[in-house]
């Protein structure tokens, strides 16, 4: 089985774009905000807040916050909670959100090249 360099060239390539520093994350951040005002109540977060999460508290009030990883895990046992979920793209907690992400995509299509190339004569 012979690699071209092309191939490899194109491989460290599409490994580097996954691994890229990326700007800090923005997610809406407001309390009792059922709607919001997606342009004033956006939120650069600090660099250890990785995750956006949305509360739907026992009042029927909706939180929009930074958060981190850990504080997402936990959130999921929040006695001050009915409902919480986190996300981790630009501005995801908003509403509730189908489909995949851009960094889901860039993996599958990774794999799927190196697949390719590997097994190609």
């Amino acid at each position: 089985m012979r690699i071209s360099q092309l191939s490899v060239s194109w491989l460290l390539l599409l490994l580097f774009c996954l691994f890229i520093p990326t700007a800090p994350l923005t997610c809406y951040s407001c309390y009792n905000c059922k709607t919001f005002e997606a342009v004033s109540q956006t939120k650069e977060c600090e660099p250890e807040q990785n995750r956006c999460i949305k509360k739907i508290t026992l009042t029927g009030d909706v939180d929009r916050l930074c958060a981190t990883e850990e504080q997402c895990n936990s959130g999921t046992q929040d006695r001050n909670a009915l409902n919480s979920t986190c996300c981790a793209e630009d501005r995801c907690n908003s509403a509730t959100k189908f489909g995949v992400s851009l960094h889901e995509v860039a993996t599958i299509s990774f794999v799927a090249l190196a697949t390719m190339v590997v097994t190609w004569d």
